[in-house]
């Protein structure tokens, strides 16, 4: 009877151990606003300390097997993604032939036969560029499906503390949007509806900027986020600034078509309507192609996210220790 029971007393000295491993814990996982956040810090610091892993598998003994150390699982995206970069630049070399093959139709519309020209301008056309709009669009829906596999595959990152992943998800919708109200045309319609409901008189191309400032700046806010993530593959950001350099150079034809020579215009009439069909499909295109290449990087070579600035680095260090003396308190 007075006896205490052993089984009673190792269950209490296990809890006293867990207590006090979930307290330090704590205390080490201290400023993380997220769920992941602090999952990512626990593993992160259970590969490089074992001690919370020991003993824990010295508390349980016979009672449970004794615990591994964790690791990232292998991402079966491997398989699918090429590793070799000679891979991806023939696949990215027979994207952008199959969109200068959608460019060369249209301007070789003369040269079709007469029996078919008419169907040819019709789909191929500089002036009706339905073939164009269709490409940029499934462009962008691919470039959006590239931005959720490379947000995924970032969500793996153990390192990736500030759940930065996330921005990607962002990228996809605003590509979804566009490949939206470039495929439907929907632009257009958006601009007569606001042309008419505010007049905008005495704004110059107000049927133009009442379009384009929006998309412009839904554009530039995705361009500056995709710049930021890319930072750790070189050619990636160079193939990213090549598309933006490409699309800003279509919108500045469509504000603007004087920019061509008048006598380039008298030899070639629809000069300035190729040269922004060129456009639409090739920023696209590049895009793709440097998402792809990011792509790659970030499954084969490193999913860690870029470093950030060193401003928003001390802020966030900071930060952390406020939090520190808040639970010290």
């Amino acid at each position: 009877m007075g006896c205490s029971n052993p089984t009673t007393a190792a269950r209490t000295d296990r809890s006293g151990v867990l207590e006090t491993g979930v307290g330090a814990m704590a205390m080490r996982f201290a400023g993380a606003r997220w769920l992941d956040e602090r999952r990512r810090r626990r593993l992160a610091v259970d590969q490089e300390s074992p001690e919370t892993a020991e003993a824990t598998a010295a508390v349980d003994g016979g009672e449970t097997s004794q615990v591994q150390s964790s690791r990232p699982a292998t991402l079966s995206i491997r398989m699918v993604v090429p590793r070799s970069a000679w891979a991806v630049l023939a696949w990215s070399l027979l994207l952008l032939g199959a969109c200068d093959a959608v460019i060369a139709a249209a301007w070789f519309q003369e040269s079709v036969p007469e029996l078919f020209r008419s169907a040819h301008k019709s789909v191929f056309g500089v002036d009706t560029p339905h073939a164009a709009t269709w490409t940029a669009s499934a462009l962008l829906v691919v470039a959006a499906q590239l931005a959720l596999v490379i947000g995924w595959v970032r969500g793996h990152c153990l390192t990736d503390f500030d759940g930065r992943y996330r921005a990607w998800t962002r990228v996809a919708i605003s590509w979804l949007v566009i490949a939206g109200i470039v495929g439907t045309g929907a632009h257009q319609a958006i601009s007569q509806v606001l042309v008419s409901q505010f007049e905008f008189e005495g704004v110059w191309q107000r049927e133009v900027l009442a379009w384009l400032l929006p998309l412009a700046a839904l554009g530039a806010s995705v361009i500056l986020v995709m710049d930021g993530e890319m930072k750790t593959s070189r050619t990636a950001r160079l193939l990213l600034w090549l598309s933006t350099a490409t699309a800003v150079a279509g919108l500045v034809l469509i504000l603007e078509p004087t920019v061509i020579n008048a006598s380039v215009i008298e030899l070639s009439p629809h000069m300035v309507a190729f040269l922004k069909l060129a456009a639409m499909v090739s920023a696209p295109a590049l895009m793709v192609v440097s998402m792809g290449v990011f792509l790659r990087h970030v499954v084969h070579v490193s999913p860690e996210p870029a470093p950030r600035r060193k401003w928003r680095s001390k802020k966030r260090i900071f930060s952390g220790e406020e939090d520190q003396l808040v639970e010290d308190e």
